[in-house]
């Protein structure tokens, strides 16, 4: 993330995405299937966020559809739970 602030001064917006799908029936799927899964769509976003929240320039709480303290008890529960 260094390079982001050196070149851009920040992060402006963010959405962090991710997607993988595991295409077969759930009685087939392997553990490490589920675990590959979890880990790009449920970690990958998270801790995307994580790392990049001191990068964003200008919180701007709210605007998605999310109340303020619901997003900020979000990012709290990220913050302490992430570690």
């Amino acid at each position: 993330m260094t390079p982001v602030k050196q070149e851009s001064g920040g992060i402006d917006v963010l959405f962090p995405n991710a997607g993988l799908a595991l295409f077969t029936p759930v009685s087939e799927q392997a553990l490490d299937g589920y675990d590959e899964l979890m880990r790009v769509n449920v970690k990958g976003p998270q801790f995307t966020l994580q790392a990049s929240r001191p990068l964003v320039q200008t919180p701007i709480f709210g605007k998605m559809g999310q109340s303020p303290r619901q997003l900020q008890a979000m990012e709290t529960h990220v913050r302490l739970n992430a570690r």
